[in-house]
């Protein structure tokens, strides 16, 4: 095969034939871009030696196509032994290399004829016949429509063509040609369409102002709409040319005359227009500005509200350093109010949000701008905004409890996107003004190391001023109110730097503004202390360590400690009276150990030595954001009109793209008194604050308080006595009575959490209450503590072992990030060099030494399958010679020598090969190097690894310490205290796990810290259920399972068109049965595909059902089935009836029959465990209703026991002692199943007073003992099979009974329940009549009916956990329209249940509504058919 150039074959010939094939290989590897996969991003370099050849000058040059590489590839395959044969694989690639194009998956390319398109450009310059014109113009549209941009490029003269058609639209003779102007317009766009880069040449030739014209005087609506559209597409590229040049005026004249899409564009076209517009813009911002405030506040359309509010916070942006400009724009507090009920209105998961949750944000962003930028703003805010209404209504929409309110509970500011707790914490620090010369050291904290300008100071003093007034002053009091719990409540619900750092500078704040008087009133308990101890014993111990090693790594404990600090100094300057307080809770201690430290330092610090170890290297990138509005202050107009000018394209800011919100940077407002540059100017900042403290404290010299000895000479006696051997009844009473009183002291004052962790009591608690220690302890302490005082002691342990632990938490960035933007982090690639080791000849040269960009996610498979699909490519070129090799092989991965398993994530290899003794891995030290992979090729097939889905590593246990201690001492309370589970939770902890949890990359690599892991097996109590949920899918539902967890968080907080869907779709395997046939084919199915990763569907045969309805129906129908009573596997009182099903409490049936039986039963019980595990894999609802003993899985002879298994039969156990037994004629056979005996021959063996009491153990051995344990072992080793037991011990039986089917009875069913889960569209609003009276029938459903509805419109008659608000997709009610004359009544509602969409006609009335639905549960069970 000839190529078309003479000398190409010749030079191929005068190589071999592997080095000629391997360079055309790697020529077109070089000139296509491949990627095999998903997760790899490759970039095939060349060896060395190749660098010099000729020919790849020529092949890399740019005039050779990949066709002609192609063919000369060709062209060399297909030469005989003894030179070119021209046969071969070059007959089978065609002309032009077509099927090896194929093979690519690209096409050839070909060249294009522009003669054509020149002499259309030509023919719309003519003026002779307008009929001409529009032809030329229709025919001039269509070839755009239908060309390729390739083609384009190289034949289109973009700047002819956009002048000509300009003309066309601005020649006076052509006005009145409304026809042949549409169609100009749509050539514009189809043009535009094909390439945004012709924009540049639209704008020059005033194709702006040509299409603006269109929509001063609308003669023809196509014409002005088509003309909107062509603006709108040049905005997104250059959006500031279509303000500049004409404004928005034009496109805003007629907007209500317009179509809603046609208004929705219009709105869009100034989101664009707005993006970084300058102070010379700002005339033709005002006159528009207007207009787009009355869309924003006035319109229905939520994409057109959306739009206008997302232009509106494009000004903000782009005036924030403009204070006049804004005061201007925003002198209506009507619409500063509307911004704030919008504000309140954000969350996801809320129904009556009005705008998307991403825009919010950025809104929420604004508005912090907005009072940051103009105190008389921030006035008008406070006023008008009902500030504090607004952060806790945005916030309840994470509550589970149905009421507004405006407390919450931790786990729900835990369930709270990091974004919006900072969006809301940024404008309440800039809300609250700074005292800049109050004291000595306020100015200092305020400015250290930090440029302020005099406008920031100016606009700070003008803010204290202004609030002083009297109209102003009581509504700042009233947001202060609101928010001082709330900034209480966020700071342990979150292990997050930057968040604990904005809670700080609010309390510094708050507590700089407010008189002596009105800080007692804000603060009058004790929250405040403790939250100040937490904070200073856990920053402490980190500082004195790096200290310790001369030098600290990161400043963020420095800071924060340093924040505590002087909020103490603060507190004790103005209200002398907390002293005592901070003294029993030992934070002045702390504080004066920690000052000898700091002492010490300065004292051998070489004032000339380098600390360039400790370089602020983790939060350089945040300081340089914090100086950012300091500096647009001061550059004013000219520095905010820079920005844009400089920019390449405003097209990642248009409205159109994804939006990603990044936290605001406003903090040079913010945190001012957080910005060192180093961590030794951090410490020596900290050196400063606790001098002052120390100095204030000595000013005050509080005196010795008695009652502090009282509490403490009763904790010391209660060590001493815990500490003897024993003691009698009497005497564990005492103690207990005596470390109750220590702890409710006198006064309102008690013990605190220091004088509980200093004094001993923990240790001795530990051990007196432990397994080893004595019954009467265990009972009396259960007496004294009784529902008053438990709760306190437990609070007191609580908040002990929050100030205590300090616990790591290892990040996979160095920026903590949100929910998006740790699902971006797995998509964040890691470079490596694949180099290697074996024979040379074993494998293509080309690929020999490789340099990728790898998915830190992916595991080394997907490195092996991209290689293999190389090597197999090329040894199929081979075959076409002969040479192809048939043996067997696998690729084999080291790492500084070591084997790492294919399975392994190639994020947690290099973190491992970096690590040393355990020590945190900086991730710098990951993402900023490349990394060296060896790899050789092994002869045979690759052992399969073992299948185990457990993300976790067990290595490592808790080390003796305060905080295990205190752990292990709430765990022995919690077997003798009789309290509500929600006692136990430790809500920093909570924070601290869910946060570890949040590193995708560092579960996926089983990196997760030991404490983690430990902690939440031997202590889940401190957990709440979501959290040990959330912890139970992330480490033990598989690598693929944990992916599609993050992807879906990901979609549901934040933008659905997330980047981490790149990962890939979860597979799916469906399945159709008989529905008349559904338990043996579900057995069937589960010995098939149970243990399989994949999603189970399941569809029935003769039924057009598919998805989530028919899925959901199995799992409830074959739960039924397993109930079933002749399957003999459930006690049950009616033991003679075979028929039927049993009911609730299902404990397992001792083992009778013949072995053949007891082999089906064994089986069955496995694949019952199998099918629940799937469920719980594949987030299906099961119904069944488990006695919670099932799930104790301990072997007991304890005749108590019995009583939760079976009642009746513990009562009859009971009075055998004292009854007649020979009147009973008892034999040694078990009550209700008698060819089940006790003994050998146990029916022939009378039961007698002399062995009463062996009958008593044999009955209650075999309920609850030897008589189940085998089925108990069949059902842990089925369910093992998809998930491993072991991970389920998190949980009680209690709460395992309520996530396998039994949380019916917690479901909420009340009106305001349902009414605040139900989404209503499509014809319905949420206050509609007909919705309302629905929402009332179901709330008066009974249980039976609720069951029926629930699988009528899901498929399964059992709401998930958290009822109708955790349905996915969300409960939706839409209008059922009438159709061929008939009225509402004559329809029955409909649902689509893989969607939960039920469609609802507009009944007459509630008894008409109530009877059709009831009609429509009853015939809709049990088939899936068209509605």
């Amino acid at each position: 095969m000839s190529s078309g150039k003479p000398d190409e074959p010749h030079e191929l010939a005068n190589e071999s034939e592997d080095d000629g094939l391997a360079r055309l290989s790697q020529q077109y590897q070089r000139s296509r871009s491949v990627s095999a996969y998903d997760v790899l991003d490759t970039e095939v370099q060349q060896e060395e030696s190749d660098s010099d050849d000729p020919m790849n000058e020529r092949l890399e040059g740019g005039e050779e196509g990949d066709s002609e590489i192609l063919q000369r590839l060709a062209g060399f395959l297909g030469r005989g032994p003894n030179g070119p044969s021209g046969e071969g694989l070059a007959a089978l690639l065609g002309a032009n290399g077509e099927g090896l194009a194929g093979f690519f998956g690209f096409e050839a390319r070909g060249e294009v004829r522009g003669s054509a398109l020149n002499l259309l450009i030509d023919g719309i310059a003519r003026r002779d016949d307008s009929y001409l014109i529009l032809e030329t113009l229709n025919e001039l549209s269509e070839k755009l429509l239908m060309m390729n941009n390739l083609v384009a490029e190289r034949t289109i003269p973009a700047n002819r063509l956009t002048k000509n058609i300009v003309d066309v639209l601005t020649d006076p003779l052509l006005m009145e040609e409304l026809e042949l102007q549409l169609v100009a317009c749509r050539c514009l766009q189809n043009l535009l369409d094909l390439s945004t880069d012709y924009v540049p040449a639209v704008v020059a030739n005033s194709g702006i102002e040509a299409l603006q014209a269109k929509l001063l005087e609308i003669s023809y609506i196509d014409l002005a709409e088509q003309a909107l559209q062509t603006l709108e597409v040049i905005s997104r590229v250059d959006g500031r040319a279509v303000m500049r040049r004409t404004g928005l005026g034009a496109c805003f004249q007629y907007l209500d005359f317009f179509t809603i899409h046609a208004q929705r564009r219009v709105l869009t076209l100034a989101a664009n227009a707005t993006v970084r517009v300058g102070v010379r813009d700002y005339s033709k911002v005002q006159e528009v500005f207007p207009a787009i405030a009355r869309v924003a506040a006035e319109y229905e359309d939520v994409p057109a509200a959306e739009k206008a509010w997302l232009a509106i916070s494009n000004i903000v942006h782009a005036y924030q350093g403009h204070p006049d400009h804004l005061e201007l724009l925003f002198a209506d507090p009507r619409l500063l109010a509307k911004m704030c009920s919008v504000v309140a209105a954000m969350s996801p998961k809320k129904r009556s949000a009005q705008i998307s949750y991403t825009v919010s944000l950025k809104l929420l962003q604004s508005l912090s701008l907005l009072v940051a930028s103009s105190p008389q703003i921030a006035c008008l805010v406070l006023q008008h905004g009902d500030t504090g209404s607004m952060i806790f209504s945005a916030l309840n929409g994470y509550s589970e409890n149905t009421q507004a309110e405006k407390m919450f509970s931790l786990d729900t500011l835990m369930s709270t996107p990091k974004e919006l707790v900072l969006g809301f914490l940024n404008f309440i620090c800039l809300v609250i003004p700074f005292n800049q010369t109050a004291q000595e050291l306020s100015p200092l904290v305020g400015t250290f190391l930090h440029k302020q300008s005099a406008a920031y100071l100016e606009r700070n003093a003008a803010r204290r001023e202004l609030y002083t007034r009297t109209d102003t002053w009581p509504c700042f009091r009233a947001f202060v109110d609101d928010i001082y719990a709330l900034l209480i409540d966020i700071y342990p619900a979150t292990v997050d730097f930057s968040t604990r750092r904005r809670v700080l500078v609010a309390f510094i704040r708050i507590f700089e503004v407010l008189s002596p008087s009105e800080i007692t009133t804000i603060s009058s308990d004790a929250t405040i202390v403790s939250l100040l101890a937490s904070v200073i014993i856990k920053s402490k111990s980190s500082v004195v360590e790096e200290i310790a090693r001369r030098g600290a790594r990161t400043v963020n404990d420095t800071l924060l400690l340093t924040g505590a600090l002087y909020i103490t100094e603060i507190l004790i300057d103005k209200v002398p009276s907390v002293v005592e307080v901070f003294e029993r809770d030992g934070l002045l201690q702390d504080a004066e150990g920690l000052l000898s430290c700091l002492d010490a330092f300065s004292e051998d610090d070489d004032p000339d030595q380098s600390h360039s170890a400790g370089e602020y290297d983790d939060e350089d990138e945040d300081i340089e954001d914090e100086d950012i509005e300091d500096e647009e202050h001061e550059h004013e107009g000219e520095h905010s009109e820079n920005l844009g000018e400089d920019s390449e394209s405003d097209s990642s800011h248009s409205s159109e793209s994804n939006f990603i919100y990044t936290p605001p940077t406003l903090d040079a407002d913010v945190a001012p008194q957080f910005a060192p540059s180093n961590a030794k100017q951090a410490l020596g900042v900290l050196h400063l604050v606790c001098t002052a403290l120390g100095k204030t404290y000595r000013a005050v010299q509080p005196s010795a308080s008695t009652t502090k000895l009282e509490h403490m000479r009763l904790l010391q006696d209660v060590v001493r006595t815990l500490s003897s051997p024993e003691l009698a009844r009497i005497g564990w009473t005492k103690v207990w009575v005596d470390l109750r009183q220590a702890l409710q002291g006198s006064n309102n004052v008690g013990v605190s959490s220091y004088e509980l962790i200093s004094s001993g009591v923990i240790d001795a608690m530990a051990r007196a209450l432990g397994p080893s220690g004595s019954r009467n302890c265990a009972e009396c302490f259960s007496e004294v503590f009784d529902s008053e005082a438990g709760p306190l002691l437990v609070g007191k342990l609580q908040d002990a072992l929050t100030r205590s632990e300090s616990f790591e938490v290892i990040s996979s960035d160095s920026k903590e990030g949100s929910i998006a933007s740790c699902s971006i982090a797995m998509t964040k690639q890691v470079a490596l060099e694949l180099a290697f080791e074996g024979d040379g000849e074993e494998i293509p040269s080309v690929l020999r030494n490789l340099s990728l960009q790898v998915q830190a996610i992916a595991t080394f498979q997907s490195i092996e399958q991209f290689l293999r699909g190389k090597i197999d490519f090329l040894d199929r070129l081979q075959d076409v010679m002969g040479e192809m090799s048939s043996d067997q092989w696998h690729l084999q991965f080291e790492i500084n020598g070591e084997v790492i398993p294919v399975e392994t994530a190639i994020y947690g290899a290099i973190y491992k090969s970096l690590q040393n003794d355990g020590e945190a891995v900086d991730p710098h030290q990951i993402w900023s190097k490349m990394h060296l992979v060896t790899f050789r090729k092994v002869l045979g097939v690759a052992t399969p690894a073992p299948m185990d889905r457990s993300l976790l590593n067990d290595e490592g246990e808790l080390e003796d310490s305060t905080p295990v201690s205190i752990l292990r001492l709430l765990g022995s309370i919690r077997t003798h205290l009789r309290a509500p589970a929600a006692l136990f939770v430790n809500w920093k902890l909570s924070a601290k796990l869910k946060r570890q949890l949040d590193e995708p990359l560092v579960v996926a690599s089983g990196l997760l810290p030991h404490w983690c892991i430990q902690i939440a097996r031997q202590f889940p109590f401190l957990f709440p259920l979501e959290t040990r949920l959330y912890f139970l899918k992330s480490t033990s539902f598989g690598y693929s399972r944990m992916l599609q967890l993050w992807q879906s968080r990901a979609s549901e907080d934040t933008d659905p068109a997330s980047a981490t869907s790149q990962l890939g779709a979860q597979h799916k395997q469906k399945v159709r049965i008989k529905r008349e046939q559904m338990f043996p084919s579900a057995l069937k199915v589960l010995a098939l595909y149970g243990a399989h990763p994949s999603v189970l569907e399941i569809e029935f045969s003769d039924e057009v059902g598919t998805g989530l309805g028919p899925t959901l129906e199995f799992y409830a129908e074959v739960s039924k089935e397993f109930t079933r009573r002749e399957l003999k596997l459930w006690r049950c009182e009616d033991f003679d009836v075979s028929e039927g099903y049993v009911g609730p409490g299902l404990f397992p049936a001792p083992l009778t029959g013949l072995e053949a039986e007891i082999s089906v039963k064994l089986k069955q019980f496995a694949m019952l465990g199998k099918f629940i595990a799937k469920s719980l894999l594949d987030g299906r609802i099961v119904d069944f209703r488990f006695n919670p003993a099932f799930f104790r899985l301990t072997r007991t002879t304890d005749l108590d026991a019995v009583k939760e298994v079976d009642p009746q039969l513990w009562r009859s156990l009971l009075q055998l002692s004292g009854a007649n037994l020979e009147d009973l004629s008892l034999s040694f056979t078990l009550p209700g199943y008698f060819d089940y005996p006790l003994r050998e021959n146990g029916s022939a063996i009378d039961v007698g007073p002399a062995n009463i009491d062996c009958y008593i153990a044999a009955v209650v051995d075999a309920t609850v003992g030897v008589g189940v344990e085998k089925q108990l072992r069949a059902f842990v080793k089925g369910f093992s099979e998809v998930i491993p037991y072991e991970s389920m011990h998190m949980f009680t039986p209690e709460e395992k009974v309520n996530l396998f089917g039994g949380s019916g009875e917690l479901e909420d069913w009340s009106f305001e329940a349902i009414r605040s889960a139900v989404k209503a569209a499509h014809g319905y609003t949420s206050d509609h009549p007909t919705v309302i009276n629905f929402v009332l029938v179901l709330s008066e459903l009974d249980p039976a009916l609720r069951r029926n509805f629930v699988q009528f419109l899901t498929g399964s008659p059992m709401l998930p956990l958290g009822g109708f608000k955790a349905l996915k997709p969300e409960f939706t009610i839409v209008l059922k329209h009438n159709e061929d004359g008939l009225g509402p009544d004559d329809y029955l509602p409909s649902v689509m249940t893989c969607a939960n969409y039920l469609k609802l006609p507009n009944y007459s009335s509630v008894g008409v509504m109530r009877e059709r639905m009831l009609v429509a549960i009853n015939e809709g069970l049990g088939a899936f058919l068209l509605s």
